[in-house]
């Protein structure tokens, strides 16, 4: 589908997202990277900007050397309306290719499962990093304890159903990860994942309906348990090049 049309309509695409709480999360995980990198200014790029939230927390966090990519015209327009950041409007492929520079920061937030080819990806930020580069990913976890719960009446029954974290609808996931397969593929390409943190946000909305808030309200204790145990929905992982 059209990156134009898929993500066209900013609005649309993010309702229901908090911005500021989004500004200040992404603050934080920059403050973090930027610990992580030791050093006082380093560079940093976001793919797959989007409205530019993790942008404007880089320029708050004071860095200047700050890229953002995206594919979208739209999600770009928003960006500099907001904040006045500008992005680049192309993959991490073709920047790569034509770049010529090396970043210390790099940011993949719920990306990397909605690319076709994650392994060309991730060869793209090798090539966009050197030793001591921090990369930051963030994806559903697939499976977990939703999943296998809602699972489990399938398999019970005897039927090949399955249920789990990718939408039926635009934006789709074309990929899941878990953390094996996630190392996998980050070691493939000189990456030695250093911290992971396993959650799931607690807030489930739900339809007007009986049926409807019983069933999020047991979602919602799975999370809990999910965060709890590890086999939470989402997962993040902080990586050096090596």
């Amino acid at each position: 589908m059209d990156p134009q049309v898929l993500y066209g309509d900013p609005e649309k695409y993010f309702a229901g997202h908090d911005v500021d709480a989004k500004l200040a999360s992404n603050r934080q995980n920059i403050t973090e990277l930027v610990a992580d990198t030791g050093l006082n200014r380093p560079s940093l790029l976001d793919v797959g900007s989007g409205r530019g939230e993790a942008l404007q927390a880089a320029h708050l966090v004071g860095l200047t050397d700050i890229v953002g990519l995206e594919l979208s015209s739209a999600m770009r327009d928003e960006t500099q309306r907001r904040y006045g950041v500008d992005i680049r409007l192309e993959t991490i492929e073709q920047h790569a290719t034509g770049a010529e520079r090396t970043y210390d920061i790099v940011i993949l937030s719920a990306v990397l499962e909605h690319v076709y080819d994650p392994d060309s990806m991730i060869a793209s930020v090798a090539a966009l990093t050197h030793p001591g580069s921090v990369v930051y990913i963030d994806v559903p976890q697939e499976p977990n304890l939703l999943t296998m719960v809602g699972n489990l009446p399938g398999r019970l029954r005897g039927t090949r159903t399955v249920y789990n974290l990718a939408p039926t609808f635009p934006p789709y996931h074309v990929f899941g990860f878990n953390q094996r397969a996630l190392t996998t593929l980050l070691e493939k390409h000189g990456f030695e994942p250093f911290r992971w943190l396993k959650r799931a946000q607690l807030r489930i909305p739900s339809r007007e309906g009986i049926k409807d808030r019983v069933m999020a309200f047991g979602a919602m204790q799975l999370h809990k348990l999910g965060n709890l145990t590890g086999l939470s929905t989402n997962m993040d992982v902080w990586a050096r090049k090596v």
